[in-house]
């Protein structure tokens, strides 16, 4: 038997947090886990992305994927 998902659209949420690199690291698995849950519940594609916000903000500047969030992304408080 194969098991097949439409999966209509894909969503990249990036949340920038206030800790070192390796917290974020620890908090992986549960990461890992919201998006399988966002994915099979609402048949979208889901991408979460943790980064430090100083990375952040240095990276912004040259990294295209980056540059593309600070165009077109929508800010949540």
């Amino acid at each position: 038997m194969v098991l097949t998902l439409e999966m209509k659209t894909l969503q990249n949420i990036i949340v920038l947090v206030n800790e070192a690199e390796y917290k974020i690291r620890e908090y992986e698995e549960a990461i890992t886990d919201i998006m399988v849950d966002l994915s099979l519940e609402y048949g979208i594609v889901v991408s979460i992305y943790t980064q430090n916000v100083l990375d952040y903000n240095k990276q912004a500047k040259v990294l295209p994927f980056l540059m593309n969030v600070q165009r077109e992304g929508i800010r949540l408080r």
